[in-house]
């Protein structure tokens, strides 16, 4: 192999390693909730997510397994927007929630309407 063929290969090499590492971190994220650019933004690694899924908590999700990443995720995905006869999803309950315990609790930057 020349010089320039052993370079590219190394150079090919060198960005697989680092894009398997870069994807590995990805997957490998805890939850996170944070504001960014006017968004809430969500996100968990899948490696997480599917452990989370999988190990089982309090909720009842213990004995799951995931037999199909894929459809896992496609499924998971569908059932978070599924929308009830109200229009609301689960995750315009969660958020109904956190705002719920937030008043709760006495938060800032939320009252009730004095009407």
């Amino acid at each position: 192999m020349s010089e320039k063929g052993t370079a590219v290969a190394e150079s090919n090499f060198i960005a697989l390693v680092i894009r398997n590492k870069l994807e590995n971190k990805v997957e490998n994220n805890q939850l996170n909730i944070k504001v960014n650019n006017g968004e809430l933004m969500i996100s968990i690694g899948i490696k997480t997510l599917k452990h989370a899924c999988t190990v089982g908590r309090q909720y009842g999700c213990g004995d799951v397994v995931i037999t199909n990443d894929g459809e896992f995720l496609e499924g998971l995905v569908s059932a978070l927007k599924s929308e009830q006869e109200d229009g609301a999803t689960l995750i315009h309950q969660a958020l109904d929630s956190a705002v719920s315990a937030m008043l709760e609790n006495g938060e800032p930057g939320i009252d009730l309407c004095d009407v």
